[in-house]
């Protein structure tokens, strides 16, 4: 059976959890997923009005689900997509 991973947005106003088109087949692909979910946030849900992504604000969280459908918050990393130099 393939594994699956999937993310899921929180809406912190409704306090609701919904599911967001797409599934992923590893962790990496996911996570880059999820950050583009979260740069489409921050165009929609700006962190100057909601603010943003720290526990006081309502800008709508994102999570990855695993394939054991255990969930975990994305956070970026700094550099985590950056290209890195051919050796």
């Amino acid at each position: 059976m393939k594994e699956v991973w999937n993310i899921v947005g929180y809406d912190t106003f409704e306090e609701s959890y919904y599911r967001v088109p797409g599934s992923y087949l590893d962790e990496r692909s996911t996570r880059l997923a999820a950050k583009l979910r979260l740069d489409l946030l921050n165009q929609t849900q700006p962190p100057d009005q909601t603010g943003g992504q720290n526990d006081e604000g309502i800008q709508d969280r994102i999570f990855i689900q695993r394939p054991n459908l255990t969930l975990y918050r994305y956070v970026p990393i700094p550099g985590e997509f950056d290209e890195k130099p051919k050796s």
